[in-house]
Parts: C-alpha cells; structure tokens; sequence
C-alpha cells in the first residue's frame, strides 16, 4: 500500500468519445483538473484550473476528439510551473489518461463518493481528530468511473474520532428538485435560490406527502418531477401577499421556489435524523461536511447548522462538480495513504496573471492615469463608484472570493442596480458581501466564519439601513468573512472603508458579463470594463483608470475570447460523420442510467431504437412520449447542447 512520491494530476474531464462529442453530447459539466504533489504523507495542491475559465465556455462540458489534444492542452497549462505531462507520476479521474478507471466496487456512484471526500478531507488534522458528518448532495452522477449502474447515487459518510475511515450510507438529495425547477422555470438554481427570497408573493402546500419520498437514485427524476407539479398546482390555487414590484410569472416562481426549499430543507433533516439515529451522531461535537452543488443553497446549510448545533461547516469554495479533481484526488491519496497530511490552503489556487506591462501597452489608448496601489484610495473609489479588482492567483469555485470581482459601497442602492446593470441580470438580485471577520459580530447575527459564501446571516435589525445593497427581502446575506491572513490587500482596503464610512464592509460580485465565466486573465479583465463601462479597475495592485469607452471597437460584441483550440479538430477527415440523434431523444437516453452505460461501452447498436422501446417498456404512451419530448426540448433551451466549434 502506499503511493510513490511525486507529481499527480486529477482531472474531470468528458471522455475523448467521438460518437458523443459528433452529437453534441456530454457527459460531465464543470470540467475541471488539479495538480498535486506527494512527499511522505504529506499531500499539497499545487494549481487547480477550471476549464470554463480558459475556454469561456460557461460549465465548460465539451469533450476533447483526441487523447492528443487532451494531453497538448496539459501540457500547455503545466509549462508555467515547468512541468510536463511527462513529469507526472500518475493521472486520474478520466478513462483512458492513466490508471483513472482503477476505482474500487462500490454501491455508491463514485461520482458522489469525490463529492464526499472534497468536504471530508479538507483539513485531515480535523477529519483525524474530530467527528465529521458529510452529505453529497447534487443532481446525480455521471457514472464515467462507475462499474455499471450503482444502486445508490447520494452518498453520506461518518467518521468518528476512533475510526480510520468513513463509514458510507445512501441518503437522499434535494439536488433533482431543483434541477425540475430549472427545466420549468428556466432559471438557473442560484437564480431561483435568490427569487425565493426576494419577493414577498407565497403560497401553501402540504409538503408532508411528498419530503420523505426518496431521492437517492435514478427514480429521482420522476419523484422530484411529481412533487414539482404538486407544488405548483397548490401554489396556483393559494397565491397570495403579492408583490407588485414583480411580475407575475416572478411572483408564482417566488412562491414555489419557496416550497421547493421547503422541501429541501426537510430532505437534510431528514438525512441528519436517520444518520444520529443510525451511527449515534452527537451534532454539537461534531463537524458538518457539505458537498455537491446543492451545497451551494446557503439558507439550508445555515439552517441545519443552527438547529442541529454542528461544531462548524467544512465544505470547499468549489462544491459543485467543478470540484470533481479535488476529490478525486483526496479519495486516491486516502485510499493508499490512510495516513496522509492535507491542508486546504484556501480558494486561490487557479492562474496568475503578471503580464502587466503587455496590458497597458495594448489598452495604453483607452488608459488615462497608472498609479500605485493606496489602500485609502481604494477606499475612496469604492465608496463613490463600482470598482473592478483583480488581484493575484484566481480563486477557485462560481463565486468571485475577492481576486475577481467587482467592489461596491454596500449602503448605496444605486451601487447595486449598477451592479446588476453592469452585469446584465435581475434587478432584484441583491450582492454578497465581504465582512472583516472580526467584526461580523456588529453587524450580523452569526460570528462563525464564512470564508466561501456559503452560509447566511441576518443583519441585525438596528444595522439593516446602512446595509442597503446586500440584504435580501428577509435580511439575510451570502456573507464572505475575511482577515488579513486570507487576503492582506483587500483587507487593508476594508480596514480604510471601515474609516471613512464607519462601515468594515463592502459589495463583492465576480467580474463577468452575463452567460459569460468569471475572467481569469488582464486582458479579460481590461476588455469587461472597456465593455461594460467600468472606469476604475485595481490590476494586481495598479491603480489603472479606462476611458474612450465609447470608442472600444469590441464594445458591441462578445466578451474577450479565450483559448478553445484544444476542442478543435485538425481536418474534416478527422471528423466522422454519423446520424446524431434528436436533443429529444438524447435527452431520454442520458437521463436513464442504463441506457447511459450502454450507449458509453458503444453497445447500442440503433440508440434511436433503444430510446423509442425504452418508452414503450415504460409504458409510456405516444401523448407522453411527446410530452417528453417538449419537455426535453426545454431541458437543452435550459441546459445548453455543445456544438463542434
């Protein structure tokens, strides 16, 4: 037992599957990879890159055509740290790039089992000494690494002071839930998640009939589907206190959505009951250990802290699948090194960007003054006037942590609408704000540190006024704790806000446009606020003021372009063509885990043909299977279908 030392590379990657990729198919979203190193026991991250960041493709999901072209593009982001493909001991996580398929049997999707261990294993001097209770909760698996079909999808584990590994046990996942909410609404869950909370519009329904359904498998489409439709139909009947700042079709969204976390709510509980009663879980001595997109839903992660009385939240910035390669690799280095030694070091783990000097010879037309960095001056900009910032290694996740961001007075309601202005969305979506941690005590209900947004706090009531721009309609916030140790520039600038407004707190929302990842390079950088009308900008410390917007000949076009080259394929011959299937039937086929397997190994000889006696075996009739079909039709409007670029 045991892992040789040196370099390790964890991805999550598509397959390279030509079939797939020819019809525009995927079958992982947030594609990211991870760099590591081992030495004895003790395991570090060395660069973590998310795929959307370096290809602009929002939940980056398209798969490469060659092995080749996978290996070029790794070796093109190793160079910086002068590492090759070659250098690498090992590479796991995506079939066919290194010993990746070499999972163990499990009746639990290992897709779930990385979600697990990304929450569980972040500080291993507190997974060792301290009891830990971890949920992986999202939408559902991919199966890429899963032999065959798993009978269980979610996956909990239990990990007192005396065991050396986590017992793991099934639980059920409000992710489906709002996955169906997606496809009805079409909105993002983030979206729907604020909606809920910003419009007073609500509406009853017994949740009893159907929260302690179980969703812990592939019948968790269909349940979640079912309960949706309950939802709605009662909501419809008992609308009321509605709020004429919204339309209409917010107004019932609100209302539903606020069932829907209803529900949710009552699913954790319901995991956590069955877990204290199971393992004998004592919630105040232990740690809570939150992972899978649902984890993003920071009400429910707040709520269950408090009622159950957990020591504290350990999750990572990254909890959705684009933190995939962070538990893919914790689960292989724990698996051969029981004893291994890991710190999390915090969210700044992507690319640096240094090239500073390129950036202002390039926008030197649109750049009226440089200066160096003033804490106070910051300070001042903040107050009058949003500001970009980019500052140092990109942090990792879908939330803007201070090194991506776009900075505002969190008093002025007319910094949030230009906020959302800037930004092209909802001018009801409130902003997150950055907190200096020791003084969340004064200005919030909950003195525990936040460091990823990933929690709520109330406001209290004497200080809701002067928080004007980041309270919800219920007065909570996405809170981000911050001291100077995580970030000593930007804390310096909230120490010189909190001097001139008597406020230690400031707007934070990621730099990017609407439908567009969060910017990852200067020029990226540059280029958003040529665009999007933003005068000030802090590039790495450098006071840098744009102007001549008006006269950016990208103005009305697309965000910056970033590299998507590897995605390309080098001559029609190279390109095989083949009957796609309709995004209908693709749709079913991919939503059925095993007609997924089966069309993966390539054993569907006629998947039209496989898809069409799949709904007839179902029962379905054709009225249905029509119904589907729209259905599906919404799913990809929603959910975006890749075409070859």
């Amino acid at each position: 037992m045991g892992l040789t030392d040196g370099l390790y590379l964890s991805t999550y990657l598509n397959p390279v599957d030509r079939p797939l990729r020819q019809n525009g198919v995927w079958l992982r979203h947030d594609n990211n990879i991870s760099l590591w190193s081992k030495k004895g026991r003790t395991i570090d991250i060395v660069q973590y890159w998310e795929l959307e960041r370096l290809t602009g493709q929002k939940e980056h999901r398209t798969p490469f055509w060659t092995y080749a072209a996978a290996a070029e593009m790794i070796d093109d982001i190793l160079h910086p740290l002068d590492v090759s493909f070659a250098d690498l001991t090992d590479v796991w996580g995506t079939p066919g790039m290194g010993s990746s398929d070499a999972v163990p049997p499990s009746p639990f999707s290992y897709h779930s089992i990385a979600h697990l261990y990304s929450a569980m294993l972040l500080d291993t001097s507190r997974y060792h000494g301290c009891n830990v209770l971890g949920f992986a909760v999202d939408r559902g698996p991919d199966h890429v690494l899963d032999d065959g079909v798993p009978p269980n999808w979610f996956v909990g584990g239990w990990k007192s002071t005396t065991a050396s590994s986590p017992t793991l046990f099934p639980i059920d996942s409000p992710g489906p839930l709002y996955f169906e909410a997606r496809l009805r609404f079409g909105m993002r869950e983030g979206t729907l998640m604020a909606l809920a909370s910003a419009s007073s519009a609500e509406g009853d329904c017994d949740i009893s009939q159907f929260a302690g359904d179980r969703y812990r498998d592939q019948t968790s489409f269909a349940t979640a589907r079912t309960a949706l439709e309950i939802i709605t139909q009662s909501v419809q009947s008992t609308l009321r206190n509605v709020d004429d700042r919204f339309t209409s079709q917010e107004n019932f969204t609100s209302a539903v959505m606020k069932q829907v976390q209803r529900v949710s709510l009552q699913i954790m509980r319901n995991n956590i009951d069955r877990a204290i009663e199971t393992h004998g879980v004592k919630s105040e001595n232990t740690i809570l250990a939150i992972s899978g997109g649902f984890a993003l839903n920071c009400p429910t992660n707040t709520a269950i802290l408090a009622e159950y009385g957990f020591q504290s939240l350990s999750s990572p910035p990254a909890v959705g699948d684009g933190g995939q390669s962070l538990g893919i690799a914790l689960e292989h280095f724990a698996r051969e090194q029981p004893d291994l030694h890991f710190t999390f070091p915090g969210p700044y783990l992507g690319r640096a960007d240094n090239r500073i000097g390129e950036l202002l010879e390039e926008f030197g037309g649109y750049i009226s003054t440089v200066d160096s960095f003033n804490a106070r001056r910051a300070a001042v900009d903040i107050k009058q006037e949003p500001v970009a910032w980019f500052d140092g290694r990109s942090e990792i996740g879908p939330r803007a942590l201070g090194h991506r961001s776009i900075l505002a007075n969190p008093s002025s309601t007319e910094h949030k609408d230009s906020l959302n202005q800037i930004k092209r969305r909802e001018w009801w979506r409130p902003v997150a704000p950055i907190v200096l941690e020791e003084r969340v005590a004064d200005w919030f209900d909950n003195p525990r540190p936040s460091p990823y947004m990933l929690e709520t706090r109330r406001i209290r009531p004497d200080r809701i006024t002067e928080l004007a721009a980041v309270g919800h309609l219920d007065t909570s916030a996405r809170i981000q704790t911050l001291n100077a140790e995580q970030d000593e520039r930007l804390y310096r600038v909230i120490r010189e806000f909190e001097q001139l407004t008597k406020i230690p707190i400031i707007c934070n929302t990621s730099m990017n446009d609407h439908g567009e990842p969060i910017v990852d390079c200067l020029r990226e950088a540059a280029v958003f606020c040529l665009r999007r009308g933003l005068r000030v900008a802090y590039l790495n410390g450098l006071r840098v003021v744009f102007d001549h917007h008006e006269a950016w000949q990208e103005s009305q076009v697309k965000p910056a372009p970033r590299t998507n080259w590897y995605f390309e394929t080098g001559s029609e011959e190279e390109r095989p063509k083949s009957d796609a299937l309709s995004p209908e039937y693709m749709f079913v086929l991919l939503s059925n885990a095993e007609l997924s397997a089966a069309y993966r190994r390539g054993s569907l000889s006629d998947p039209a043909a496989a898809v069409e006696a799949h709904l007839r075996k179902a029962d379905k009739t054709w009225l249905d299977i029509a119904r589907e079909i729209k259905r599906s039709r919404r799913y990809f409007d929603v959910y975006g279908r890749e075409v070859s670029r």
